[in-house]
């Protein structure tokens, strides 16, 4: 099932590239990947929130029947620890990967010898990405602690 997913995902993405062009602008932007990472953070808060439900006395009064070995990631650990660091992790890898980006860039523009201005300014966008994921990475050490 996985491989048919990647499959029609490899299939889909390029011929939307084709069909949208500005569609390739909101995949690389940041503000759409932010917004996309919250609406998945709120699905899996949902989907939390509907199985906490479903184990109710209620539930279970309103003789609803749920067969729970054929629904994945209901366990305790699963919605509590492991939704969350899904999402942590993409965040932290995005953010690595906006960094890796930019760094790229001001290597660039040292080879190509740009003018003082224009690398100053890389350099300072390069400086934020970092304090960006160094925050996301403190952030999930005080969870840990």
């Amino acid at each position: 099932m996985r491989y048919k997913l990647l499959v029609l995902s490899l299939l889909i993405v390029p011929t939307a590239l084709l069909a949208d062009p500005d569609i390739s602008k909101r995949i690389s932007s940041p503000e759409e990947t932010e917004h996309r990472l919250a609406q998945i953070r709120s699905a899996l808060e949902s989907f939390q929130v509907l199985t906490n439900s479903l184990r109710t006395k209620k539930a279970k009064a309103n003789c609803i029947e749920i067969d729970w070995d054929k629904i994945g990631n209901h366990q305790w650990d699963i919605q509590t620890i492991g939704f969350s660091n899904w999402v942590d992790f993409v965040e932290l890898r995005l953010a690595k990967l906006e960094m890796d980006q930019i760094e790229l860039k001001v290597q660039n523009a040292q080879l190509r010898r740009v003018s003082p201005i224009v690398l100053t300014a890389l350099r300072e966008d390069f400086e934020k990405a970092r304090k960006k994921m160094n925050e996301l990475i403190q952030s999930e050490l005080e969870k840990v602690e």
